[in-house]
């Protein structure tokens, strides 16, 4: 049996899922999440930082699990993506919390800081044309 989970995405046109795919299971934490089909099973937190941070509380209360680091590194991708290396007004002190709980299971939040926000040609940030200089004739 196939099940469809949807994972930070408010409705089915944003995740670009042909009409004849059930979803079965979405978690997210968008106000304006429009999935109101009683089949389907909501895990929705408009409060969350991010829906990574549902995910890790979710992970988190199932009976012993522990966080490899690769599993800690995706989900502190997806909380540092949602507030903007925590930056944004949702940033809550639980978010830090969680954060630091991923850090202690080997998130690799430096890699993430520069894949996110240092990986990029400041041609492709800026614009080629501001790099360039007028030639002399």
């Amino acid at each position: 049996c196939d099940v469809t989970v949807l994972l930070d995405t408010p409705n089915c046109k944003r995740a670009a899922l042909p009409e004849a795919v059930p979803v079965h299971v979405v978690m997210d934490h968008h106000i304006d999440n429009s999935f109101s089909d009683e089949s389907v099973i909501r895990y929705l937190d408009a409060t969350a930082a991010a829906t990574a941070d549902l995910v890790f509380l979710l992970i988190r209360s199932m009976p012993d699990w522990q966080f490899n680091a690769r599993c800690a590194t995706l989900l502190m991708l997806g909380i540092v993506g949602d507030t903007g290396a925590f930056r944004f007004d949702n940033t809550r002190p639980e978010t830090l919390q969680d954060a630091s709980e991923l850090l202690e299971a080997g998130a690799e939040y430096r890699k993430i800081i520069h894949a996110l926000f240092f990986n990029f040609l400041m041609e492709h940030i800026w614009g080629y044309n501001f790099f360039r200089f007028p030639q002399k004739a």
